[in-house]
């Protein structure tokens, strides 16, 4: 589920028309929408090289820069990857396992048949080398199913059967590249212990069009309705 916020600024440009009015709070309310992952994996084909807002928890802050988050919601398998804008460098260790909102850029993935054939070698090598591992240390005998070492062959099988739908869609499009996956790129984050201070922060993002305005009232806590001076 994903939680509408629109801020409506009441009698600015009093000047304008009506049908000017609507159409900005129109606008406004679509770039107030806050995603769940579900919703934006659903959704992110549509919009591609728009900005959004996407809540979740962290599950992983990449340990080599930190310029890389992972995020889920209701379902931890379903998650979508994060970069961190210039703006901010990297992302705090410290928001692992907090409920943030991500604000970026959604951006395709795509593959070439080159990129999907190295992809695959590199897989295939990591698993190789794992069994010569595991041959080495002289684990001999059948594990029990959900053992750690199956539940990661598991997940290499998946890669390899995602890698053969991608060869088999790149081939009956007949285009030059595949997309993957849907990723955020040059995003910031905030992080919020609740619905309530989420919705806040979006809303306080969303108001420096207000503090520009002398026509109308600057919120300080964002709780207060904006409202303009006649």
């Amino acid at each position: 589920m994903y939680l509408l916020f629109a801020t409506v600024l009441l009698g600015a440009c009093c000047n304008q028309t009506k049908t000017k009015e609507a159409a900005t709070n129109n606008a406004e309310k679509q770039d107030t929408e806050i995603l769940t992952v579900e919703t934006f994996l659903e959704k992110a084909p549509e919009m591609v090289d728009k900005q959004v807002t996407i809540k979740g928890t962290v599950d992983h802050v990449c340990k080599h820069g930190g310029k890389k988050v992972k995020i889920f919601s209701a379902d931890p398998e379903k998650q979508v990857h994060c970069i961190a804008s210039e703006e901010i460098g990297r992302f705090s260790d410290e928001l692992e396992g907090n409920d943030i909102l991500i604000t970026g850029t959604v951006t395709a993935h795509k593959m070439s048949e080159e990129d999907i054939n190295t992809y695959e070698e590199r897989v295939k090598k990591a698993m190789e080398e794992e069994n010569e591992v595991e041959c080495s240390q002289g684990k001999e005998g059948a594990k029990p199913e959900g053992s750690p070492d199956e539940h990661h062959k598991a997940e290499y099988q998946e890669i390899l059967d995602n890698i053969a739908k991608w060869k088999q869609e790149l081939a009956d499009s007949k285009e030059a590249f595949v997309i993957v996956s849907y990723y955020i790129k040059d995003a910031t984050a905030k992080e919020c212990k609740s619905d309530k201070e989420c919705e806040k922060a979006k809303e306080c993002e969303k108001s420096k069009e207000c503090e520009k305005s002398k026509e109308c009232e600057k919120s300080k806590n964002c709780d207060t309705e904006k409202k303009c001076k006649k």
